[in-house]
Parts: C-alpha cells; structure tokens; sequence
C-alpha cells in the first residue's frame, strides 16, 4: 500500500510502465502550432479503434519511453493518442 498518499510502499516506487505518461505539455508551441493540433483533432486517447500514434507511419517514438514526436503535427506526442493525418503507410 501507498505510504500516507504519496505513491510509494514498502517496495519503492511504482515501475516506471505503471506511471502515467503525459504528453500535453504545449508551453513550447507557438499559438499557430497549437491551432494546428487542433484542426487535425489530436485527440488522448485515442478513439479510433486500431489507429493510434504509436502505429502511425509518422510517429516518431521516444527512445526511453516517453512521449515521442510526429513528423506532421508539433509538440509532445502521445503513443495512445490520434490525429486525422493517422496513416498506416501502407496506403491507407
């Protein structure tokens, strides 16, 4: 059990997969890019069944883990997330 709320037992931390990642730090972007986030309907998570960043051709996955990159839309991307520039790159 967590010692007095704070996240950690007798056994250490929770392991990192058990952590929350999260990708919606946007205080890097420009307001044009945040827009444009926007108007390709980013979404966490994602709500298309089968599609999500992760399995996009334009995800760029984070080498640690974290929150990875697109080549399409700015900012932190989320593996679990969806955009509708989504494409598996195998036509479609």
């Amino acid at each position: 059990p967590a010692l007095f709320g704070l996240g950690v037992g007798c056994d250490g931390p929770p392991p990192a997969e058990a952590v929350p990642l999260a990708c919606d730090d946007l205080s890097a972007l420009g307001p044009a890019d945040v827009r444009s986030r926007e108007g390709f309907a980013y979404a966490f998570p994602s709500r298309a069944e089968g599609r999500s960043c992760a399995n996009c051709c334009f995800f760029q996955a984070d080498e640690e883990g974290g929150c990875g990159a697109c080549s399409l839309v700015k900012g932190p991307i989320h593996p679990g997330a969806h955009c509708s520039l989504w494409s598996s790159g195998a036509g479609g």
